[in-house]
């Protein structure tokens, strides 16, 4: 009985890092689109006039500092 809900809590434990690991990876994208609810470039999002889906557009320097630590 132990060991099934130490194994469960393992597996939860490892979804949720694979979700978080892709999710920052794709927020990276810097042409993924968007639109002002996305949740990891809303603040980044350009849309052009009349358009309701834009670009991620981050600033250069963002990125690489992640990697190169």
């Amino acid at each position: 009985m132990v060991s099934k809900i130490r194994a469960s809590h393992l597996f939860i434990f490892f979804l949720l890092t694979v979700l978080l690991i892709h999710s920052s990876i794709a927020c990276l994208d810097t042409d993924a689109p968007c639109n002002k609810k996305s949740f990891c470039c809303s603040a980044y999002c350009k849309i052009a006039d009349g358009d309701t889906v834009g670009v991620c557009r981050w600033p250069q320097n963002i990125p690489l500092r992640i990697f190169r630590r």
